[in-house]
């Protein structure tokens, strides 16, 4: 799959995943405690809440997640909030 014009993750080892397939040394495993959920919204971000509800009530149900955050990355936000580390994927 060429993913030439795709976002890649990066953290400062290396890029860690991408919208078709994730880094081995950043899969989940049964003692993980903490994880990164990226949604790509190509069209927008119209229903982003709808998703982000869809999501949350899937984690909680799951997982039995409890501390979970929301953070849009929008170009904006980026700017603002000094998020400088997850908005270098823009």
């Amino acid at each position: 799959l060429n993913i030439e014009f795709l976002p890649v993750l990066r953290d400062a080892k290396s890029g860690f995943g991408t919208p078709t397939s994730d880094e081995e040394r950043t899969a989940m495993s049964l003692g993980t405690t903490h994880f990164l959920m990226v949604i790509n919204a190509y069209d927008g971000d119209a229903l982003l809440p709808e998703i982000l509800e869809y999501s949350t009530r899937l984690l909680k149900q799951y997982s039995g997640a409890t501390d979970i955050r929301k953070l849009s990355a929008n170009e904006r936000n980026c700017r603002q909030r000094q998020i400088s580390d997850f908005c270098q994927i823009f």
